[in-house]
């Protein structure tokens, strides 16, 4: 990666605009009138565009890692971000993504790191890496009463910060308890829908639980109260038929034929006693007389089967009555049950207590499997972790609702209490730098201790002899990290050498990873103004920057004034306008 160009407009010390072109090799860049760090910290935010708080605009201009070359602006006051990429054929920069988010994304490819710290601490390097001695500077109570209440001010939004990580870890928390309290309390929804479903049956309450028996029992006697009804009407109307038969009384007829007889007898004696051929006259009323006999015994015979006749039909008529009373509370009762809760058929009945017992299985079902969530004695654990959480969130958010800090005030005031530091000659304490770099060299050599040790210690070693003129002979670097420099006094730890010389092993460790790396993995090297304690340290540090340099990296070395990078390739100027 290559930078071409790069140019900021209202950022920080830069108060109106500022813009410096850039060559491949060494880059001594005059940064008399702006602050390098407002330097460096620009570059690195225009590579990585996802913060945002800081004011003003900036752009960079590079050549990737595929030959191309993009452009990337940004406003630095929002989440805005453009990337561009210039057509050869149309001699113009074509957009490639918008957004931060989008435009980070594209750029990772191009820088090859995954990080802002990452490409920060590989390819920036600035006094507070070193550990120079300080400068003894004169006392400066206002700076350092200003510098104080800045530093107040830092850390009490370094406070919010931690606070807002904190309130996003415990909401975070507690969304995690309420999935597993949600999980493990499922069966509360159980119970709560197993209770729904029964609420439509509550009318049936007044009935007995046999109330299906009973319903279907008496339904049964009632059928065939209706069917013995049928059979009786039958029975009534053959009666009735039959009385109605019998009641035809021959009453005339029955005069007739007694008169009859009465007339035959009187022939018969008068023939009998006229004697003579009369007597045989008065035989022939004989058969009137037999035949009117016979009907006079017939009709006797029909005024007894009517008496017979009703007879059964009284009979009948009690046993309807047995019949219409028998079971006839049973009955109304099962049809006054069935009215009271709106039954008006056995299948109706059948059905809906049918799905009142599926009913209240699930709900015993439910309300057994809620207790046992209930007994959990880890439910009851992570509704006090809610419970706590709630209460310490309550506390983080009002901690926070007292402070009101923007993140370009931050920005603003960290460029200033750096500036203030440098003023009071405060230097700001690092982690140990060459641990550092080692835990950097696995990062780019996909976590390859071995490898990244024997790399080191080779380009280490040719740095170190070369810096020192043979003093400092090796540099050997462990696959723990660890480090030993050896020299003409034997075998040392780095941090036991005179500072002077640790500066140097810092030095040769860095510009180590930084020719180590493959070519398509090098990004430009900053580099800030640095005074080495070594004698002729400017002279020295130039070289070191050439060597680099030739290595194929790209470096852009920020100075104060010309002279401190007399005979630099490339001499430029960050210029400002107004």
């Amino acid at each position: 990666m290559l930078w071409v160009d790069l140019a900021l407009q209202a950022f920080r010390d830069v108060r109106a605009q500022a813009a410096v072109t850039l060559q491949r090799g060494y880059n001594a860049v005059v940064c008399d009138s702006v602050v390098p760090e407002t330097v460096i910290d620009a570059a690195l935010e225009l590579c990585f565009p996802q913060s945002i708080g800081e004011h003003g605009r900036g752009i960079i201009t590079f050549v990737g890692r595929d030959g191309a070359t993009y452009r990337v602006l940004r406003d630095f006051a929002t989440a805005g971000a453009q990337l561009y990429a210039f057509e050869p054929t149309r001699r113009q920069f074509l957009p490639v993504a918008e957004g931060a988010v989008a435009v980070g994304a594209a750029l990772k490819e191009q820088l090859a790191v995954e990080s802002r710290d990452v490409l920060a601490d590989t390819f920036t390097l600035t006094a507070d890496h070193l550990p120079a001695s300080e400068t003894p500077r004169p006392p400066n109570p206002a700076a350092r009463a200003r510098l104080t209440a800045i530093e107040a001010k830092i850390a009490a939004q370094a406070r919010g910060r931690q606070l807002e990580v904190q309130l996003d870890q415990m909401t975070q928390r507690k969304l995690e308890v309420d999935d597993a309290i949600n999980e493990r309390a499922v069966s509360a929804d159980r119970l709560k829908r197993a209770e729904v479903g029964l609420a439509p049956y509550a009318q049936l309450s007044v009935l007995p639980d046999d109330f299906l028996a009973f319903y279907e029992d008496a339904m049964e006697k009632e059928r065939h109260k209706r069917s013995d009804l049928v059979r009786w009407q039958h029975e009534h109307e053959e009666y009735e038929r039959l009385v109605r038969a019998a009641e035809e009384s021959p009453i005339m007829k029955d005069w007739r034929v007694i008169g009859g007889v009465l007339a035959g007898v009187t022939a018969v004696g008068v023939g009998l006693w006229l004697g003579g051929t009369f007597r045989y006259i008065a035989f022939l009323d004989i058969p009137a007389f037999g035949l009117a006999t016979f009907a006079l015994w017939q009709n006797l015979s029909h005024r007894e089967a009517l008496a017979i006749a009703r007879k059964r039909l009284a009979a009948s008529d009690r046993r309807r009555e047995q019949i219409e009373s028998r079971d006839a509370e049973v009955i109304a009762k099962a049809h006054e049950l069935a009215a009271m809760v709106g039954f008006s058929s056995v299948d109706e009945v059948r059905e809906t207590m049918k799905a009142l017992a599926a009913a209240k299985a699930e709900a015993s079902e439910a309300r057994r499997a809620y207790q046992e969530a209930e007994d959990d004695p880890e439910l009851q654990r992570l509704r006090e972790e809610k419970t706590a959480l709630e209460s310490a969130t309550r506390a983080v958010e009002k901690e926070l609702a007292t402070m009101g800090m923007s993140g370009s005030d931050v920005g603003v005031l960290q460029a200033e209490a750096s500036s203030l530091r440098r003023l009071l000659g405060i230097r700001e304490e690092r982690a140990d730098e060459l641990s550092r770099t080692f835990e950097l060299a696995l990062q780019h050599f996909g976590g390859d201790a071995t490898q990244a040790a024997m790399l080191l210690t080779q380009r280490a070693t040719q740095f170190i002899g070369h810096m020192t003129a043979k003093k400092l002979t090796r540099i050997e670097v462990d696959i723990d990290g660890g480090m030993a420099v050896v020299g003409a006094g034997g075998v040392q730890a780095p941090q036991l050498l005179p500072a002077p010389w640790r500066e140097l092993v810092i030095l040769a460790v860095r510009g180590a990873l930084l020719t180590s790396l493959p070519p398509e993995r090098r990004l430009p090297f900053v580099v800030g103004p640095l005074e080495l304690s070594t004698p002729g340290g400017d002279d020295l540090l130039r070289r070191y920057l050439g060597v680099i340099a030739q290595a194929g990296v790209q470096v852009v070395h920020l100075i104060d004034r010309p002279a401190r990078a007399q005979g630099a390739p490339n001499l430029t100027r960050f210029v400002v306008r107004a």
